[in-house]
């Protein structure tokens, strides 16, 4: 019997850190989102007003902070696989995919700026980044208006199924 009561407490811990752990994620994201951009908003500074290339402006950046884009940039910067579009697309792959929280609308709205950037003139990439800004601000701000409300659902959501399960188990 104390068997199955500890089985089930582990049984419920873990649902419940799950539920938790979503709502983590939830906030990663949200955070991720503001470092990205915040980091496009100094590229385009860097672009705007310091007549750089998006390589110079890139590797400008690169020593600033430590978030999700400084690795980004670092790895376009380094991994020369071709054209800026190549390079950003690679590390798309290797930055976010994995090893982040973001969701593939998310990194679309990357891709879509690196389809773009680095092609036309210092004006065009400006209004290109500009865009990817709004895009990014739209989804952090319905990520905020829903932000209390899913939390509480997840956790909520993890702590009964968690409970659901060890009842059932007993």
């Amino acid at each position: 019997m104390l068997l199955k009561i500890f089985g089930c407490l582990l049984i419920f811990s873990g649902c419940g850190g799950i539920g938790f752990g979503m709502g983590r994620d939830y906030n990663a994201r949200i955070s991720q989102l503001e470092q990205i951009k915040k980091m496009l908003f100094l590229l385009e500074g860097e672009i705007k007003y310091n007549n750089g290339g998006i390589y110079e402006s890139m590797k400008k950046l690169t020593g600033i902070s430590d978030n999700i884009m400084t690795g980004f940039f670092e790895g376009v910067i380094k991994d020369n696989v071709g054209t800026l579009k190549e390079a950003w697309q690679f590390n798309i792959e290797k930055s976010f995919v994995a090893d982040s929280k973001l969701s593939k609308e998310d990194i679309a709205i990357i891709e879509d700026l690196g389809n773009t950037i680095g092609m036309t003139d210092k004006e065009t990439q400006i209004k290109n980044i500009d865009h990817a800004m709004e895009c990014i601000d739209d989804n952090i701000g319905e990520l905020k208006k829903g932000k209390t409300e899913k939390c509480r659902l997840y956790r909520t959501t993890g702590i009964a199924a968690g409970a659901f399960l060890a009842i059932l188990f007993l």
